[in-house]
Parts: C-alpha cells; sequence; structure tokens
C-alpha cells in the first residue's frame, strides 16, 4: 500500500490541509478493510481505480460507496472494505471549506456521504471523468487544485473569521484549551460563540476539542509508543484514563489496548490525515 500527502498550492492553502493519494496493488479476490476514525474536517474523494468501496453501518449492513463523493465532518468511526487493487485521490479540507467551496450548511452534513453528481451535477461529472481518465497522479492532482480554485473564486467572502480564528486556536492547543477561555478569546458570549462556531464546523466546539485531543493522542504514541495509557493520557491532556477510553472507543470503534497493541499489524488499515 502507498499513502501520499501533499501540501496545496499557496492560493488554497487555509482552505485545503492537503491533498493525498492512497493506492493498493492485491489480489482480486482479496477483501480488506479499512477503519476511518472520528474526524473534524470534511474531504473530497475520487476512487480513479478499482470495485467500489463497502461502508459498514452499526447494524453491520454494507452499502457500496460512491467512486466520487463529498465525506462531511464525522463524530462516529466508519468501516470500509474493498475487494481487490484500487487508486484514490482525495482533498482533506478545513471546516471553512463546506461553505465556500461546496455552498454546504455545515450543520446539516455531519456523517454525511454525498455523490459528486449530486453535489454539483454536470460539474461534478466532468471531474469526475477528468480525474478517471488523467494519465498519472501528478495530472489528477493538478486537475483537482484547478477545480478548486475555480469553486473558490466564485465566492466574495472568506467565511467567518471568528469562527476561522476559534478553529486555529483548538488547532494549537490540540483541543486543550477551556471554553471559558475560548469564549473570552472569541469575545462573544457562550451561547453566541457555540453558534458561530457551529455554523461553520458542524459541531459544538466542546466536541470539536474532544476529536482533536482523541487525534492527538494516536499521534502522540505513534511518535513516542507508550508502555502506559495512563501516561499516554495525560501527555494528551486528559483528567483521566477513564474519560480518554470513553473518547478513544468512541472516536475509533475499538479500545485504545486493543488498537495501539496490533498497530504495527494493522497500520496499513488506519488511514489518518
Amino acid at each position: 500500500m502507498i499513502f501520499l500527502k501533499f501540501n496545496p498550492p499557496a492560493e488554497l492553502r487555509g482552505i485545503v490541509k492537503s491533498f493525498w493519494i492512497l493506492e493498493c496493488e492485491s489480489a482480486s479476490d482479496q477483501v480488506m478493510d479499512y477503519s476511518l476514525f472520528a474526524d473534524n474536517f470534511p474531504g473530497l474523494i475520487f476512487q480513479f481505480r478499482g470495485e467500489k468501496f463497502n461502508t459498514k453501518n452499526k447494524n453491520g449492513i454494507y452499502t457500496p460507496a460512491p467512486l466520487c463523493h463529498y465525506q462531511g465532518q464525522m463524530n462516529t468511526p466508519e468501516l470500509m472494505t474493498c475487494k481487490g487493487s484500487f487508486g484514490i485521490i482525495g482533498v482533506y479540507f478545513y471546516s471553512k471549506a463546506t461553505d465556500l467551496i461546496f455552498d454546504l450548511p455545515a450543520t446539516e452534513v455531519t456523517n454525511t456521504t454525498i455523490d459528486i453528481d449530486t453535489l454539483l451535477g454536470s460539474e461534478g461529472k466532468r471531474m469526475e471523468e477528468i480525474i478517471a481518465e488523467a494519465a498519472n497522479n501528478r495530472e489528477r492532482l493538478k486537475a483537482l487544485s484547478n477545480f478548486l480554485l475555480r469553486r473558490l473564486k466564485r465566492k466574495k467572502t472568506t467565511g467567518n473569521d471568528v469562527a476561522n480564528a476559534l478553529v486555529q486556536k483548538l488547532i494549537e492547543h490540540n483541543g486543550n484549551i477551556s471554553m471559558d477561555r475560548l469564549c473570552h478569546y472569541s469575545g462573544y458570549s457562550f451561547r453566541q460563540m457555540e453558534r458561530i462556531f457551529k455554523n461553520t464546523t458542524g459541531f459544538s466546539p466542546k466536541l470539536f476539542s474532544r476529536i482533536l485531543r482523541f487525534k492527538y493522542a494516536v499521534k502522540l504514541y505513534e511518535q513516542n509508543s507508550y508502555s502506559r495509557l495512563g501516561e499516554l493520557a495525560y501527555d494528551s491532556g486528559y483528567a483521566d484514563q477513564s474519560h480518554f477510553i470513553r473518547d478513544f472507543n468512541s472516536f475509533s470503534g475499538i479500545s485504545p489496548r486493543l488498537y495501539f497493541k496490533g498497530l504495527e499489524e494493522t497500520a496499513g488499515s488506519f488511514v489518518r490525515l
């Protein structure tokens, strides 16, 4: 499996966190599972090679995923399966892209997948064809950048500056900042701040912070290989180990002990942006 990340061009920084490419070569009858963890930010995905992925819901029912689709921010994990080789190119956005690029209300797309045709009509269909017919990944990246720049130029606003500043503040602190302090930083009352924040991100600032802290814990472990969950929880900013375990289960779908125990064996099946 090959997973590559690319920085966006200067004109898209602040809108796009990164571009990424995931490719896998395997036997045509080999089925592999891929776990997606909860994530604060939305994405755009184009599958240019291979059979469709299937998503598994909480009732164990599998549903084919669109080859090309917008994925809203997620507060729950998702299991996906794929058979055989595949190739995917994607865009990982900041929260404000939901409105600036796609004219979507963030509050309505949490845990939502929208196929590209429904989202963008003929423009989306044409983009799907361009990605599929591109000679190589360099051309795909260029086409995606140009597409997003065209979409962005239609908007005369840069989004809500207060919400964008709050998002950056939470990112800087890995979610470890009190709501009182965040509210003071915004200059608004808590209710006003929460409404402004949710309209841009789709999440309350508290939930957004929890997901950021969870992601930070995963990153810390991968960088340092902690031997004790209590130490990891403390360094990640959790009040205690029980809060850490509860959030980890909620946002990943598995216990932290089980995940970290098998990390080396299953690292390929957990794609983190």
